[in-house]
């Protein structure tokens, strides 16, 4: 039993170490860019560059919005968006969808019904995650959507 002991902390350090170098890598992107100025931002770290476009923008709520996604620096495997309600006086609103490439995979999209809320300006966080083979990357983004009034 006092010999099983290091064979125990070699064979921990081992699977420690091999999921670290063999595992993905994950880069979230911290960043100060605000969707809400023309529905746009292009942001970057580490070789990796994300250029998210919302259209029509400003976005109006139960419309389609059109999610354009050109990257650079990552095979993208898969890539979604998630986009969550914050500061309701209702449930949580939250929507998570698929972006996908027809031709270049550099550019990822996708078309959705944007959710309403019944407060007449509603803040939307809108995560941005993509898995590749050698990493995955995460951002998030804030918007301010205000309900049209009738």
């Amino acid at each position: 039993m006092k010999h099983l002991y290091p064979l125990l902390i070699v064979a921990l350090i081992a699977l420690t170490a091999g999921h670290y170098i063999f595992s993905p890598k994950e880069l979230y992107i911290v960043h100060q860019c605000s969707l809400q100025v023309n529905g746009r931002c292009v942001v970057s770290d580490k070789g990796v560059t994300l250029d998210l476009r919302l259209s029509p923008f400003p976005i109006i709520p139960t419309e389609d919005v059109q999610y354009l996604l050109r990257t650079e620096g990552i095979t993208v495997e898969k890539a979604t968006i998630r986009l969550l309600g914050h500061d309701m006086n209702m449930p949580r609103d939250e929507q998570v969808f698929d972006l996908n490439s027809l031709l270049d995979p550099n550019r990822l999209e996708a078309t959705r019904v944007f959710p309403i809320c019944t407060e007449k300006v509603m803040t939307w966080r809108v995560y941005v995650v993509l898995k590749g083979k050698e990493k995955w990357v995460r951002t998030t983004f804030d918007l301010k959507v205000k309900r049209l009034e009738k």
